[in-house]
């Protein structure tokens, strides 16, 4: 273990090496597509307005069966909170140092260095959701959560050759 530990960190040096500079590599940030967060962050919105649109046509008796103000409330308060978690949901951001990688978001920050990593592997979203795929960074302690990056990252050949120097494991094999 401690030598496949070694030769992943020695693959990963030998691959920043490969690179110009270092320096002007690392840290490296990486978001989600812009078109792609334009879009849930509009999908998030225009739900929220939909139903901030609805509340004056059930608070005038538009609708056959109108609902109660508190229920009206709790529904577009609801919506509000779903508008922000799509917005917060698409400003993840992965940063990638020389010895670690890092997930970020608005209250949140979940990092690992190279020496807790197991392996990777990608999980797929459904059609429903667009259908892409993403990486999923398997710690080596087994009692600590998978590490999803976010799908549909903006991402450059370092990120791939980074990425590489990570052994790949299957998502069957015991443990991942």
């Amino acid at each position: 273990m401690a030598r496949s530990l070694r030769m992943m960190i020695e693959d990963l040096s030998a691959t920043l090496r490969n690179h110009d500079s270092v320096q002007s590599h690392l840290p490296h940030t990486y978001q989600i597509d812009l078109r792609t967060q334009r879009f849930f962050r509009g999908h998030g919105l225009a739900i929220f307005v939909l139903f901030l649109l609805g509340t004056p046509l059930h608070l005038f008796g538009y609708f056959h069966h109108s609902m109660s103000v508190l229920s009206i409330v709790a529904i577009d308060a609801l919506a509000g909170v779903y508008a922000l978690w799509m917005w917060a949901w698409s400003s993840r951001r992965v940063i990638l140092y020389e010895d670690a990688i890092a997930v970020v978001g608005w209250r949140s920050m979940r990092k690992f260095a190279l020496p807790e990593i197991r392996g990777r592997r990608m999980g797929k979203l459904p059609a429903q959701a667009g259908g892409g795929s993403y990486y999923i960074i398997v710690p080596l302690d087994q009692n600590a959560r998978d590490l999803g990056l976010p799908p549909f990252l903006h991402v450059d050949e370092f990120f791939y050759s980074w990425m590489k120097a990570i052994p790949k494991i299957d998502a069957r094999q015991p443990g991942s």
